[in-house]
């Protein structure tokens, strides 16, 4: 995705000011666009692709370096590393400090992705087993005593609705309430929000308070249906190679 902005980026700039002027965009493109990825395996590619990208282009790497972090998303922008950091886990430890100043002080204007989707289920003999979600399903003691995602579970539980918000504690509906809160609410919009993720959210009883709050906060909705479910009894290409 970063990938792909830059480049349409690059092509906008050169159609409009002309070659030359691609580099120095380039630069400042480095300097606004901010990625997070929790598996060491991406996140090293994507600092080496966009690294690449940047430098071909003309462009000069930020002082800090690419803005690519090793994060989880859903954490808490508010905390910090506890006790003392042993020395081979400084470079971690720097590298959650600046996802965090990202999280909590950067103003994003515009959010895109493809969030993981899945609906955790923990039976009543599991045990040890973390409930996912982090700091949106969770909230933190000090800075966000009601956890965000409880705006999309409480009009199902005004409407009487609440054996439904099992459905709501899936990957992609936590990644929507945090994107929701960083563009539109943490600096009060205006901002976009694009996402590819299950369209589960559109229907069904248990999502009543994620579509409500969609709507005030957007002043724009587009569903694009990308099709591609093979459970379906019309089948369809699917973009992606997974069943649904």
């Amino acid at each position: 995705y970063p990938l792909a902005a830059m480049q349409k980026g690059f092509r906008a700039v050169e159609k409009k000011y002309g070659a030359g002027a691609v580099g120095g965009y380039a630069s400042q493109m480095a300097v606004n666009i901010n990625a997070f990825e929790i598996l060491v395996g991406p996140y090293a590619v994507a600092h080496l692709r966009l690294t690449q990208q940047v430098v071909s282009a003309g462009g000069s790497l930020p002082k800090d370096g690419i803005h690519v972090y090793l994060t989880d998303t859903l954490e808490s922008p508010y905390s910090e590393p506890k006790g003392v950091v042993p020395l081979f886990q400084k470079p971690l430890a720097e590298e959650h400090r600046r996802a965090r100043v990202v999280k909590e002080k950067v103003n994003v204007l515009v959010c895109i992705g493809n969030p993981p989707y899945d609906r955790q289920i923990i039976a009543p003999g599991d045990k040890g087993i973390e409930r996912k979600g982090g700091w949106v399903r969770k909230g933190d003691s000090k800075h966000s005593p009601k956890p965000i995602l409880d705006d999309f579970l409480q009009p199902a539980r005004d409407e009487g609705n609440e054996i439904h918000l099992k459905n709501l504690y899936n990957d992609y509906v936590y990644f929507w309430r945090w994107a929701l809160w960083k563009v539109l609410e943490q600096n009060n919009g205006p901002g976009i929000v694009s996402f590819i993720t299950a369209s589960s959210y559109l229907v069904g009883a248990g999502f009543v308070g994620m579509r409500k709050m969609m709507r005030q906060l957007f002043d724009e909705l587009w569903l694009i249906d990308l099709e591609g479910s093979t459970n379906d009894a019309r089948k369809t290409e699917n973009v992606f190679n997974i069943k649904v």
